[in-house]
Formats: C-alpha cells, structure tokens, sequence
C-alpha cells in the first residue's frame, strides 16, 4: 500500500511496544524497526504507555503524578525538541503523557468532549434480565455491521444510564448474556 501511494502520509495504530525503533530486548526489531528495515522509512513514532494512568493511582509513574495534566502532553526541551522514550537500545521519537481520567455522571469526561453530550436515557421500560448492554447506533446504520457510537454495560435496573452522544438520531439496542434484546429509538438534542 506504501509503494501505491508514496507521496501519502500513514498512521499506524498499534499496541505494547511495537511504536519502538531500533531493538527491543523481547524479540529484537519491533515493528516500527521492521518498517524502517523493509521501507527505508524512518517513522515518527509517538510511545503513549508509560505515562498514561494505571488501574490505581498509586502505580502511575512518578512524573505524571507530578505534573497533574488535564490533557495528553509532550513535554519539550529547551531546544523545543520533544521529550523520548527510550528502553534499552530500543526508543520512540515522542513520549506522551496522559491526564489521569475524571468521572462525571459515572462516565470519563473525555467522553463529552469534540460535541457530545451526556444524554440521560431512561430504562425503567425495558423488562429483561440484568446485566445488560446499551448499544447506541445512528439511525439508519446496519448494525449488524457498524460499530455502536457509544456502548454501555449496566448492572442493575436501579442504575440511571448516559450516553456520550452527538446530536441526532439513534437506535438504542438494549440486550442481555440470555440473548433477549430489545430496540428502540432515541433523538439525542
């Protein structure tokens, strides 16, 4: 696909330490060092996993319980250059810090940011055992096949539920592990 379009940018999405250049102590060459090897590419590669929040706050890495960030951060040198990662002789060109995660209404704030809004939706109709899944579709979509614009498992029907939605029309598909589900419309304004 590279060679079809060479004068086009890429961005590579990937997990664990595959952002690494160089090699890496596991297996040698991750694959951002594969694709300089096999391209000729040198990637900008951008390492997110060491400063991003643990599942307890107490197993953040020191500098980002030091910094208090409120949004993803690159912290620069006095030259502007960004700050690395490095691990052995493997590296990333970029380190990025991320803000430890606020909970409003049960849900990550991030999740309103860029236009959407918490919509309250009300369940009280829907007769199914717990615990279930809403699944929040735009109108119109096959959902079969797209994926839900917002998706959310709740326990127990005493639990109020928000969606992190657009503005617009949506299909709501509530179903539970039994198989039951239920479908119902939803103008999120």
């Amino acid at each position: 696909m590279i060679e079809e379009r060479p004068n086009e940018k890429f961005i590579i999405h990937c997990g664990y330490a595959h952002a690494l250049e160089g090699n890496y102590e596991s297996w040698g060459k991750a694959m951002a060092g594969r694709l300089t090897e096999f391209t000729g590419i040198d990637p900008l590669t951008i390492y997110q996993v060491l400063y991003t929040e643990k599942s307890k706050p107490e197993f953040n890495h020191p500098l980002l319980k030091a910094l208090k960030l409120t949004e993803a951060t690159a912290l620069l040198d006095k030259e502007g250059n960004p700050m690395e990662y490095v691990r052995g002789e493997s590296w990333s060109d970029i380190a990025i810090l991320h803000p430890n995660t606020v909970f409003e209404n049960g849900r990550p704030n991030w999740l309103i940011k860029n236009g959407n809004k918490m919509i309250k939706l009300n369940l009280k109709n829907i007769e199914m055992d717990y615990p279930i899944m809403v699944l929040a579709y735009k109108k119109g979509e096959d959902i079969k096949t797209a994926i839900p614009m917002d998706i959310l498992e709740i326990e127990n029907k005493t639990e109020f539920i928000n969606l992190a939605l657009r503005q617009g029309e949506y299909e709501i598909v509530v179903r539970n592990s039994n198989g039951r589900a239920q479908k119902f419309q939803l103008n999120a304004e």
